[in-house]
């Protein structure tokens, strides 16, 4: 009798450390998620002043002031099409949609690289 009463309590210690921790990695988990961080696009910055540039002077200008790549098809994205763009200490994220509102195309950012589609 001794024998089963102590094997049930092992167990059930067992099964109370293995909840505890599975309670506390869970908590750990939901908190850390609670601190937002800002994508890099939406926090780099740049500043250039272009009047009737092509899409390909934008891209350059970006990518001289930033750590960005640009990664594009040349036969998909029209780099020839002519914009003006007055940016002073604005983000990347915000310049790129300015560029691309009312196209076709979109973009993506990973890591380092900006992928035009």
């Amino acid at each position: 009798m001794k024998k089963i009463l102590s094997k049930y309590h092992f167990d059930s210690n067992k099964q109370f450390v293995r909840k505890m921790r599975t309670t506390s990695l869970m908590l750990i988990l939901s908190i850390s998620s609670l601190f937002a961080t800002n994508v890099k696009s939406q926090i780099t910055k740049v500043s250039f002043t272009v009047q009737n540039a092509s899409i390909s002077n934008v891209i350059e200008k970006i990518e001289s002031q930033t750590d960005y790549l640009f990664v594009y098809n040349k036969n998909e994205i029209d780099l020839d099409r002519k914009v003006n763009i007055s940016a002073t200490n604005q983000p990347v994220a915000e310049i790129l949609s300015d560029i691309f509102n009312n196209t076709n195309i979109v973009y993506a950012k990973e890591g380092t690289n900006i992928m035009l589609m």
